[in-house]
């Protein structure tokens, strides 16, 4: 949280005087990667930026205190108009618990939509929703048998130095009865850095606070991720890998993250 607020301090004294206008992102040299393709991990959907086109097949691994869970899923994303991306998200997942039900196969599925005015400038907002189609098996602990709804806003700035993020967000569960315990609406916070450390890599720090999700359960959540991405020499995709760790015993003892992504017409308005 320090090295954050130190980041936004800094990246305040390189934006302009509250009067003047919000000037353009950077400017992307041949050799840069654009930004628009440095995304998120955890709240990759949440995030005040579009893409023409996007496509990541990952991995998943979440070790928590009674369980484990392995996630591999496509993420495609598409601009449908200017200014608006969509996108959905599934997978196949397999969870081996000690106390609540198990199994392996479909997983919920994602479909979202976001608005993102002004994203041709360095400071924007976005808006969007996420809804949940409840595809996974509840009985085999692949989901909760509900649909779930989120709103939420995001914000970005992308500085010369780095990018900053901020978003946050309501989820309604539907309040599911599920062996973990009946589900709870969520509010989720979450703030991000994006660092370029070389003309085809970044870093990417984020923290992630949720309400607590189950009646009853462990607590809130807030957690730490790191990840690095790595764009090929065209800049039309490369791969991201990450590691997070727990803030609070609400969060997953550890998740491993790994992706290969392809971004076509990045860039372009």
């Amino acid at each position: 949280m320090t090295l954050l607020a130190g980041s936004c301090a800094a990246l305040a004294q390189e934006t302009p005087d509250a009067g003047g206008t919000p000037p353009a992102p950077p400017a992307a040299s041949r050799d840069e990667v654009d930004r628009s393709t440095l995304r998120l991990f955890e709240r990759f959907i949440q995030d005040a930026v579009e893409t023409p086109i996007w496509t990541e097949f990952r991995y998943r691994y979440d070790n928590l205190e009674d369980s484990t869970a392995h996630f591999v899923s496509p993420i495609l994303v598409t601009r449908i108009v200017p200014r608006f991306e969509a996108g959905i998200r599934f997978g196949f997942l397999n969870v081996n618990s000690e106390t609540q039900p198990d199994g392996s196969g479909l997983s919920d599925m994602e479909i979202f939509l976001k608005f993102v005015p002004g994203s041709d400038r360095a400071s924007r907002w976005g808006w969007g929703g996420v809804l949940k189609i409840p595809t996974g098996d509840e009985q085999e602990g692949l989901g909760t048998g509900r649909a779930d709804l989120e709103l939420f806003g995001a914000w970005r700035l992308d500085a010369p130095a780095a990018t900053l993020t901020a978003n946050g967000a309501f989820r309604y569960t539907g309040s599911a009865d599920t062996a973990a315990g009946e589900t709870q609406h969520l509010f989720i916070l979450g703030t991000g850095l994006i660092v370029p450390t070389s003309a085809r890599t970044a870093t990417v720090l984020e923290i992630v606070y949720e309400t607590e999700r189950f009646e009853g359960g462990v607590g809130e959540s807030t957690s730490l991720t790191a990840g690095l991405q790595v764009t090929e020499r065209r800049g039309r995709g490369g791969i991201r890998a990450a590691v997070g760790l727990p803030l609070t015993d609400g969060a997953p003892d550890l998740t491993l993250m790994g992706s290969v992504y392809f971004a076509i017409g990045a860039g372009e308005r």
